[in-house]
C-alpha cells in the first residue's frame, strides 16, 4: 500500500512541516535559519537529527533524538548530486530524477521506494511524496538530503552577487 504525504516550507521559514491528509506528522527545523550543522526533525513522533561533519560537509550523521546515539549517515556526491544513505545496516540511494531537481527519489535493493515532486514554485516550497512503504528516517532523508543541496546551490550565487559588485568597485577605482 502505497502512502502519500506533502510537505510545505515558507520562503523565509526555517521549517519544512509534511502532512498526511491535511494533518502535520513531522518537520525539519534548522536550529539559526540555514547556517547550522545541526537540523532537528519529527516524524510520527520519533526525533531525530541531522549532524553535518566534516570540513566541506561531505557526510551527516543521523543521530536518535531521544538516546543521542548515532542510527545512520548520509555521505554525499557532490560532483553529481546524489547520496547514499545507511539508516541501521540498510542501505539506500537518494537521486535526482529531473536536471531542474524537481523530483528525486530514494531507492534500495529491499523494495523501498520513495519518489519527491517539489512545486514548480520555487518561493513556495511545497510538494508531495508517495512511497511505497512507510520508513520514517528515510523519509526524513530524502527531504533533508534536497535541502542540503539547495543550500550548497545559493552559497556561490550569494557569493558571486556580492564579490562581483564590490570587486568592480575596486578596479574602476
Amino acid at each position: 500500500m502505497k502512502t502519500l504525504l506533502s510537505w510545505r516550507k515558507g520562503i523565509f521559514s526555517n521549517t519544512t512541516t509534511i502532512f498526511e491528509k491535511n494533518k502535520s506528522v513531522g518537520f525539519i527545523r534548522n536550529s539559526d535559519f540555514s547556517f547550522s550543522r545541526t537540523s532537528t526533525a519529527e516524524i510520527y513522533g520519533r526525533k531525530i537529527l541531522f549532524q553535518n561533519s566534516g570540513f566541506f560537509e561531505t557526510e551527516t550523521l543521523i543521530i536518535d533524538a531521544s538516546t543521542n546515539q548515532m542510527i545512520g549517515r548520509i555521505r554525499y556526491n557532490n560532483w553529481w548530486n546524489k547520496a547514499d544513505i545507511e539508516v541501521d545496516s540498510e542501505f539506500s540511494k537518494w537521486e535526482y530524477r529531473n536536471p531542474w531537481q524537481t523530483k528525486w527519489d530514494i531507492f534500495n535493493s529491499q523494495g523501498l521506494h520513495i519518489s519527491y515532486k517539489k512545486s514548480l514554485n520555487e518561493w513556495i516550497g511545497d510538494g508531495w511524496i508517495e512511497a511505497s512503504k512507510v520508513d520514517a528516517m528515510n523519509l526524513l532523508s530524502g527531504l533533508y538530503i534536497n535541502r542540503y543541496y539547495e543550500k550548497k546551490t545559493w552559497i556561490p550565487i550569494f557569493f558571486f552577487c556580492c564579490f562581483i559588485p564590490l570587486i568592480t568597485i575596486i578596479l574602476m577605482r
